[in-house]
């Protein structure tokens, strides 16, 4: 604003002695048709209850500060040119003309004026902020290549985990990284953002891409890059979740035929286990089946660890 302002200082003082003269010159019209005008104005102070033409037109300073009063719209109408009208009414053709070459013209000028210098130097600073930022790139490029080819000790013009990590861990790169604003807490996960194709080696041109993208802003590309990819993944998502719905309603029929089957076939398996166990005849380990009836699961599981031998005979009785 204030640069604006310095450089609007000549026009601005040449609308300001454009609009003086302009005022000067209306100033002696009107106090010669007014100020001097005894026959008109003369009785209008009582009938008018205390306007006197003589203390706003009276002298060419008092028209002209009147006309400046006027110029800035300030109670113009009901002080000052209702009043004239009423005793001369061609004065209208004059307060409009006047209104619209002072209000409306030379006022309009400076503040277009204005506005123009302001925003000429709007555009200049946004020219100076734009070289600025290219300088600070072209620096910061600078220092990324610096960070490979210390890094690159071999100059096989690849960068590779190890060669990184050991790189790290130099004062200068360090100094370097921090100028960047790049991550130094986990180096390995900074190599790893960078290598996107997961090669576990970076070339030239891919180690400053990854570098300028982690320091610049995300780009309008690569936002529809993640979009697209954010997308892909909730398809997936709901394909999987089809599929686990799909499962549970299967597990859901499975659960009811297995409670069908074992209700119609449970007293024929549990039969055919015990058929077996009796064929086998106690030459094997076995363990009872449990008993039906109350306190049928209540006898110890030792009895089925041990071979069922025949009663010994009772020599007493």
């Amino acid at each position: 604003v204030v640069q604006g302002l310095v450089e609007s200082f000549q026009t601005i003082a040449w609308t300001v002695i454009l609009a003086t003269v302009f005022i000067y010159i209306c100033a002696v019209l009107l106090t010669k048709q007014i100020g001097h005008n005894t026959d008109t104005y003369g009785t209008y102070r009582k009938l008018s209850g205390g306007w006197d033409h003589e203390e706003y037109f009276g002298t060419v300073g008092r028209s002209m500060y009147t006309l400046l009063q006027a110029m800035t719209l300030d109670s113009w109408s009901s002080k000052i040119a209702r009043h004239t009208i009423a005793n001369q009414w061609y004065m209208t053709a004059f307060w409009i003309f006047f209104l619209l070459v002072s209000t409306f013209g030379i006022m309009n000028i400076v503040v277009s004026v204005i506005v123009e210098l302001m925003l000429t130097a709007s555009q200049n600073n946004e020219k100076r902020l734009k070289l600025r930022e290219d300088r600070t790139r072209r620096a910061e490029l600078e220092s990324i290549k610096e960070i490979f080819r210390s890094g690159d000790e071999d100059r096989s013009n690849s960068l590779d985990l190890d060669e990184f990590l050991k790189a790290c861990k130099k004062p200068e790169v360090q100094m370097r990284m921090r100028q960047l604003e790049l991550p130094l807490s986990d180096a390995a996960k900074l190599f790893g953002v960078i290598d996107e194709d997961g090669s576990r080696s970076l070339s030239f041109n891919e180690f400053i891409t990854g570098c300028m993208k982690l320091k610049g802003p995300a780009q309008s590309k690569e936002l529809l890059a993640i979009q697209a990819h954010a997308d892909s993944l909730a398809k997936k998502m709901d394909i999987l979740s089809e599929s686990l719905a799909d499962s549970e309603r299967m597990m859901a029929a499975l659960d009811e035929v297995t409670a069908r089957i074992s209700k119609r076939f449970d007293m024929a398996v549990l039969g055919s286990r015990r058929k077996i166990a009796h064929s086998v005849g106690g030459t094997s380990p076995m363990k009872p089946y449990p008993r039906e009836g109350p306190g049928g699961d209540e006898a110890p599981l030792s009895i089925g660890n041990r071979p069922a031998l025949p009663l010994f005979p009772d020599l007493l009785r």
